[in-house]
């Protein structure tokens, strides 16, 4: 790299640092003696990950700086850079940390979107939306469409001829339109900017299209008028007559030119060279002198043939995809009606904003900093819209000195596998062009990560001239071939048991643990297979290629029970929970106890009330009008024993945030829940195992051994199945066809090809260097061939079984393997449990784990309605708190409050304790700052492993200062003793959240008296 201060475009092969370059960049400004402000060096990464990786980075190069004492090889680099180019470099680090520790609202390292975001928040005006916007996941836009789609189809009942147009674009029946019409949606959104201009031209797109048509049949009726002129050079030698395919051929044109039914010219003349066709061939051999005439006339046809298909497909469009345009109009309307955004609008508006606003110094004033120099990471992953957004900022940057202003872009064109979201390998060299002269391109070709022997696979495979580290060997290659199957469903099954076994030699027999080995796969329903299959031998995984959360059986059980306590009359759900291995009961048990009442609980309750299954429901049922979905499911598990398994912990997660966002009642989770549940995917805490993700998702991640099991796939034949795109470039499409026209352009189709086959063969070299020491590539054949990544390694190495390197045996057994050996898997098989026996859930609070008898309901209600109104504290310090006390009482009242008696009751019991716990002094320091740099969380969920048990809890206040953590627990009654243990729990917990701040915790006992109510541990 360049030691002095340039605009540099960094080329990094895959495993040459690319991170480490930009880090090492920015950190090179912010020890410049030029002193950079902080606020003025802006790094920008893809993931969140990735942003708190380089935020890592950065304060541990500092640290290494400031010690002297490397690590590796890497260390001592980054040591000799600096210490070659800043003298004293440990002093000043060592001053430029504590003032980046002392400033990190400075440090500007975020995800593009977040960038992104900031600009809208300064101009949301001129963006056309509301300020105090809300951004919302894919979740909740997913709800708002479902609600937008049920409208849009309610008119589209009401309007038969656009109900028929969509029938015919998706070749779909009316009755599953609804179900189908989402994916087409999808797949248009990239494009939606094109649609959308076209849309306002349509008027101009109508009158060209008659233009069009018309010159056509012009050029149409001059070619049919000259072949009838001179039919004397289209006549038979046999017959004298006009050669039969030429007159047929003659006809399909007039017939167009009268009727305008073009069906015919699908087979004629679309797509096809006239002039190549044996009796046209034969017509110019024989036209002497008018054979120049004939080819002119010929090739003005073609030429208008081209120009009347490109207008017939932007006239196609526009019939077709005009009411979805629609449904996108209404969407839109939607969200600014609600005042949200998702993370797509972002970029969206973002961009609408800064074309109306191009004058960087007004954004720089709005959002309080000035961009000097930016470092952009992956850049091959930046989509075309994100380079437009940026553009004002690149020209203003490029415009000047590098000593005032910079741009340092990393990344590898060969890694670009996101074009289907706007992203191009081109676009690497878009800014180095654009800025001819300005940006200098360099390049790091030497792999740190990867062994000799899979480097020269990759070089050979997919012609590639990556560099290895000197000495970095030992590592294997091995392709197998698993044989020719008569069908996909049996080779597949061949191959799961393949990479199963290779697994077990590999952890058993070579001592590699688990967490070493990650499956790469290419769609997340391989790797749900592949999960499954390790599953039943009980290989320790984790996959990321997770189902949705309302198809995971143990969600689908606690729905069940959730319907039947919203509604103990529902006998359907009722069975499916009496049926579940929770209960165990059988069938024809259920059907006779049924038969003699009028429902099935009402049978149980009164026939067989000492039975396991009556009582524990009755204690749920007693229990729901205490509890909010989150604190319902929680007893759900803890009363039925069930173990919190990632599905369930994904699900408590869900109903925790919608109760704070209103969804407070069971009636209104589980309407929200059923409609959301198909978009929400189950999240899983990094444990310990094998590692299943798509190769998109393994971008930027290293494994000592990368499985590749999925190579037996055909190459895509469509980028889109209803799109055609034209590039002028390679960066971004300059103009749509609909594939039904676009199809008859030739070029169009082998550009399409070869971006299909550049974009898998970059997805190859992906996967292939995410390895560090060992690669298996497994395939199989069938009638239909061995699948393009398996033909690709076999052409280019000459043989179906490739072999290099020695599989080792490890020196060591890891800490890791031990740790993994008594785990059990995340997934289940049909066959297991309804709720995999990981670990048990132990909660420290005695919420929800004792039985409730009724002489205790009024106590622990009110407990949990003084919760409820402690909650709504945020602080004191600005606020009259007599006046802050009348309107908590108010607000609790009214939601709790049944009858007018039980109102009055209730608002008098929490004055009184709200007036003795705010205003008592000893507590001051709970409820307000006090000009104190702290901040405070309300109804805190823990979650964390403890011996091998997942403790839950929910810590009341939360007080996080720069050194301290505060844990408040507020308690009704009286002092017990298990509460000082459920207190040292917790503190065991935040302690693993904080572990470098001080742990204070108190209990308040809310009932005693003033001055005797805290009591710290």
């Amino acid at each position: 790299m360049s030691e002095r201060i340039n605009n540099i475009a960094l080329v990094s092969a895959a495993g040459a640092g690319k991170t480490r370059a930009l880090t090492r960049r920015f950190l090179s400004l912010f020890l410049d003696k030029a002193a950079y402000p902080l606020d003025s060096l802006y790094g920008i990464t893809f993931t969140n990950e990735a942003a708190f990786e380089m935020k890592e980075r950065i304060i541990g190069y500092l640290d290494l700086l400031i010690s002297g004492k490397p690590h590796d090889e890497s260390d001592e680099d980054i040591l000799k850079f600096f210490r070659d180019r800043i003298p004293d470099v440990q002093k000043l680090a060592r001053q430029r940390k504590q003032y980046l520790l002392e400033n990190l609202s400075e440090l500007h390292v975020s995800t593009f979107h977040s960038l992104f975001a900031s600009f809208l928040s300064s101009i949301p005006f001129i963006a056309g939306i509301i300020p105090g916007y809300q951004i919302i996941d894919e979740t909740e836009e997913s709800i708002i469409f479902d609600r937008v789609l049920e409208a849009f189809f309610e008119d589209v009942h009401k309007d038969k001829s656009v109900s028929a147009i969509l029938s015919a674009l998706l070749e779909q029946q009316e009755t599953s339109l609804k179900y189908s019409l989402p994916n087409l949606f999808r797949s248009l959104v990239p494009w939606l900017d094109f649609l959308e201009h076209l849309i306002a031209a349509e008027k101009t797109v109508d009158q060209t299209f008659i233009e069009e048509n018309r010159v056509f049949k012009e050029s149409l009726r001059e070619f049919t008028d000259f072949i009838k002129i001179h039919e004397a050079y289209g006549r038979t030698k046999t017959t004298g007559a006009m050669n039969k395919n030429l007159a047929g051929f003659i006809a399909k044109l007039d017939d167009f030119i009268s009727t305008d039914d073009e069906e015919n010219l699908h087979k004629t003349i679309f797509g096809i060279d006239i002039a190549e066709k044996s009796y046209i061939h034969s017509f110019l051999a024989r036209a002497g002198s008018h054979a120049g005439e004939m080819t002119t006339l010929i090739s003005r046809l073609q030429e208008h043939t081209k120009r009347y298909l490109a207008a017939r497909s932007d006239q196609q469009i526009l019939i077709h995809l005009k009411p979805i345009m629609e449904l996108v109009k209404r969407f839109k309307k939607e969200k600014l009606h609600q005042n949200v955004i998702s993370f797509e609008d972002i970029e969206q508006y973002a961009l609408q904003a800064l074309r109306q606003t191009a004058e960087t110094e007004y954004l720089y004033f709005k959002i309080g900093s000035e961009i000097r120099h930016m470092m952009i990471d992956e850049f091959q992953d930046t989509s075309f819209r994100q380079i437009q957004i940026l553009e004002p900022l690149l020209s203003e940057i490029t415009s000047v000195d590098p000593r005032v202003k910079s741009l340092f872009y990393v990344g590898d064109p060969f890694q670009a596998i996101y074009r289907w979201r706007g992203g191009s390998p081109a676009l690497f060299d878009l800014l180095k062009n654009k800025y001819a002269g300005k940006i200098e391109k360099e390049e790091l070709n030497t792999n740190y990560r990867t062994t000799e022997e899979i480097i020269e696979f990759v070089n050979t495979v997919l012609d590639k001239h990556d560099r290895v580290k000197p000495g970095n060997t030992g590592g294997w290659v091995r392709v197998e071939h698993c044989g020719v199957f008569g069908d996909r469903e049996t080779g597949d099954a061949h191959i799961r048991d393949r990479v199963c076994s290779i697994i077990k030699e590999l952890h058993d027999d070579k001592g590699f643990g688990y967490s070493d080995i990650a499956i790469l796969v290419r769609t997340n329903a391989k790797g749900v297979e592949l999960a499954q299959a390790l599953a039943e031998r009980h290989i320790p995984h984790v996959s990321t290629s997770r189902a949705v959360i309302i198809n995971n059986r143990d969600v689908r059980f606690i729905l069940h029970v959730l319907e039947f306590l919203n509604d103990p009359e529902n006998d359907f759900a009722l069975m499916h929970v009496l049926l579940s291995p929770a209960f165990n009961i059988k069938e024809e048990t259920l059907f006779h106890l049924k038969g003699k009442k009028p429902t099935l609980f009402l049978a149980l309750h009164d026939l067989h009330p000492d039975w396991h299954a009556t009582l524990k429901l009755q204690r749920l049922l007693d229990m729901v009008y205490f509890c909010d979905p989150y604190q319902l499911i929680y007893r759900i598990c803890t009363d039925l024993g069930l173990t919190l398994s990632y599905a369930l912990a994904t699900l408590l997660d869900c109903a925790h945030k919608r109760a704070a966002e209103g969804y407070d009642t069971l009636d209104t989770f589980l309407d929200w829940i059923k409609k959301a549940g198909a978009s929400i995917e189950i999240r899983e805490v990094h444990p310990e195992g094998v590692k299943i993700l798509t190769v998109h998702k393994a971008k930027g991640l290293e494994f000592e051994v990368v499985l590749i099991p999925e190579t037996y796939w055909e190459l895509p034949s469509r980028e889109n199945n209803r799109l055609l795109f034209s590039y002028s470039g390679d960066v971004q499409p300059d103009k749509l066809y609909w594939r039904f026209y676009g199809q008859y352009f030739e070029e169009l189709k082998d550009s399409e090809k070869q971006r299909i086959r550049c974009d898998e063969l970059n997805s190859l070299y992906v996967a292939l260097t995410r390895a560090k020491c060992g690669i298996y590539v497994l395939g199989y054949e069938t009638r239909r061939g061995s699948g393009f990544w398996f033909d690709v390694i076999e052409k280019k190495t000459g043989t179906k079984q490739y072999s290099s390197g020695i599989v080792k045996e490890q020196a060591a057994v890891r800490e890791e393997k031990r740790r993994t050996e008594t785990m059990r898997s995340i997934s289940r098989t049909p066959e297991r449990d309804m709720v995999r026996e990981e670990r048990t859930i132990y909660s420290p609070t005695e919420r929800g784990i004792e039985i409730i008898a009724p002489t205790r309901r009024e106590r622990i209600e009110f407990g949990t309605i003084v919760h409820d109104a402690l909650s709504a504290i945020e602080w004191l310090d600005e606020v009259d708190t007599a006046d802050a006390i009348k309107e908590i009482v108010a607000r609790t009242v009214r939601v709790h409050g049944r009858t007018l008696e039980h109102q009055e009751k209730l608002a008098a019991q929490l004055r009184r304790i709200l007036d003795a716990t705010l205003m008592d002094s000893d507590l001051r320091f709970i409820f307000c700052k006090d000009d104190r740099d702290i901040d405070f969380k309300n109804e805190v969920p823990i979650y964390f492993e403890d011996k091998q048990q997942d403790i839950a809890g929910v810590v009341d206040r939360l007080l996080v200062s720069r050194d301290c953590v505060i844990i408040v627990d507020y308690k009704t009654g009286e002092e017990k003793p298990e509460y000082n243990t459920q207190m040292r729990i917790y503190k065991s917990g935040v302690k693993k959240i904080f572990p470098k701040k001080d742990l204070k915790a108190y209990l308040v006992y809310l009932e005693s008296k003033p001055g005797t109510k805290l009591v710290e541990l």
